[in-house]
């Protein structure tokens, strides 16, 4: 499962797309084996993880850019 694809479709998906992703997800998710979860959900924490960053530096810039003018 390429959750960081999925992710990807799902946040540019209108919302009855992001519907039909969801309901594949948990289709797909289903048919794991326990490890495979572990991974999965590492995988999708980690990229929320990554998605927090970005938005922490973008905010940071922005303060400074106001603080500037």
């Amino acid at each position: 499962m390429d959750i960081i694809r999925i992710l990807s479709d799902y946040h540019s998906a209108s919302d009855s797309a992001k519907s039909e992703i969801e309901k594949k997800v948990k289709n797909g998710f289903a048919l794991l084996t326990d490890d495979e979860k572990k991974e999965v959900q590492h995988i999708f924490l980690e990229s929320q993880d990554d998605i927090i960053r970005q938005g922490k530096v973008a905010i940071e810039e922005l303060i400074l850019s106001n603080q500037k003018n």
